[in-house]
């Protein structure tokens, strides 16, 4: 049995680390690090303000070429290290000089463990995680990501899926080796990011690789976007296996800017915030596939894209406003519609989100005007200076209506399709009975938080 080798092949392992050591034969060498040190550091609706200086630390570790020749010349020389290269080659039906790369990560992970954890090491999980990585069985990922785009109010908000929480000075430090600093490395991590964090996400995952986990994050960004209006943009993406063999990792896009829009959250907000992940983290993750799959036709894909987009656009507010006005076009019309397109639209996203206490005909004339900019600005023309009074303000509460449609049609997506909702918009517009009936049909079934 292969957990009865590895058992066999560790414990000797380990015997060898003790011989080597207690005959004093591993050669360590000393190495002088540099880290940040923060003398101050305040965290202000979303703002930080921190003072802090260079410490050096001087670290001790085992030289790498001991260690090496302790390896090649002595652990894999052992008759029980033979035993599990054969045993893993004929059971997974894997190369040799593969096994041999494989085995070689377990005792380099098996060392480490040894020399720094000591009496905390277990041996029986680290075998565990070796057999799980062979079989490739789902494993428990730790993650950590840095968000601009929400700020919060309490120190940290404990959710159903995940953790929330503002940052701390251990978020920033990194300490690196006087080389790696003459090399331009950065001693924080303030220096790395391209924006300074608002909020740090944490949660665990159990996945097989690394695209599932980053799907999953991926996914809570989406609901955090969704659930009120905020550019909330990762900055960087950590992933850490509870593994030998499966690497992690540290992402970092490349935003060189801040967030469009923000807003704020509290523990208040814990039940509401778990119930819009409950409900609709399966109509992310469905429409995400679909993108995934290249089925960009569906409206819903389109609509979910196009607000996206506008979400984190950084160009001129006529660019948002057009690309928000793209995403209700694609919920709210019919392919076969050509004429009074603008009316339509305006009309049934009145009627769309008059339940959430919106005054329709102020929605009517906001999309109106909105929709005239879209024209003027994809037909190449400036608009008149006039024209511009407010259009910060117009663009934020367009794409706030966007964000309701779109959280609206994710939800129905799956019992009705598009131009049904749509007639019973119509319907519900010139029909007083249609209306408390999509109401008390429809729309109570709807979820959408403010």
């Amino acid at each position: 049995m292969l957990a009865k080798s590895l058992q066999q092949f560790s414990e000797e392992c380990i015997k060898s680390l003790e011989k080597h050591e207690a005959d004093g034969k591993r050669i360590k060498t000393k190495v002088l690090k540099v880290r940040p040190v923060f003398e101050q550091f305040n965290y202000n609706e979303g703002n930080i303000s921190h003072t802090c200086s260079i410490e050096y630390v001087e670290r001790e570790e085992w030289h790498i070429a001991d260690q090496f020749k302790l390896i090649q010349e002595v652990i894999k020389g052992l008759g029980s290290y033979n035993n599990c290269l054969i045993e893993i080659v004929s059971t997974y039906d894997l190369e040799e000089k593969v096994v041999d790369n494989k085995l070689t990560k377990l005792i380099q992970h098996l060392t480490y463990k040894y020399f720094e954890d000591g009496a905390k090491f277990s041996l029986i999980d680290l075998i565990t995680r070796f057999i799980q990585d062979l079989d490739n069985s789902p494993i428990i990922w730790s993650v950590k990501g840095a968000l601009i785009g929400v700020v919060l109010k309490d120190a940290f908000i404990e959710l159903n899926s995940f953790i929330l929480r503002q940052p701390t000075p251990d978020d920033f430090i990194i300490e690196e080796s006087l080389d790696s600093l003459a090399l331009g490395m950065p001693t924080s991590s303030m220096s790395i990011h391209t924006a300074i964090p608002t909020t740090f996400i944490e949660f665990k995952n159990r996945a097989s690789d690394e695209n599932e986990v980053y799907r999953k994050y991926q996914c809570f960004i989406d609901l955090l976007r969704l659930f009120r209006l905020g550019s909330v943009i990762s900055i960087s993406f950590t992933h850490t296996p509870e593994s030998v063999l499966r690497g992690g990792g540290w992402q970092s896009p490349n935003t060189n800017y801040g967030p469009n829009y923000r807003y704020t959250l509290s523990a208040n907000d814990i039940g509401s915030l778990n119930e819009f992940i409950s409900q609709n983290e399966k109509h992310v993750k469905r429409v995400e596939q679909s993108q995934a799959d290249q089925k960009s036709g569906r409206s819903i894909s389109v609509a979910y894209r196009r607000f996206q987009d506008a979400l984190l656009d950084k160009g001129p507010l006529e660019s948002r406003i057009s690309s928000t006005i793209t995403c209700l076009e694609s919920l709210l019309l019919k392919a076969t519609e050509r004429a009074e397109l603008s009316h339509r639209l305006s009309q049934r996203l009145s009627a769309l989100i008059k339940h959430h206490d919106y005054k329709p005909v102020k929605v009517y004339g906001e999309v109106q005007r909105a929709y005239d900019i879209r024209s003027t600005y994809i037909h190449g023309s400036e608009l008149e200076t006039d024209k511009k009074k407010g259009l910060n303000d117009l663009a934020k509460v367009i794409m706030d209506y966007a964000r309701i449609a779109v959280l609206t049609f994710l939800q129905l997506d799956e019992t009705m399709e598009k131009d049904k909702i749509i007639n019973k918009l119509d319907n519900a517009l010139i029909d007083e009975n249609a209306s408390n009936k999509w109401n008390k049909e429809v729309m109570q079934l709807i979820k959408i938080p403010k």
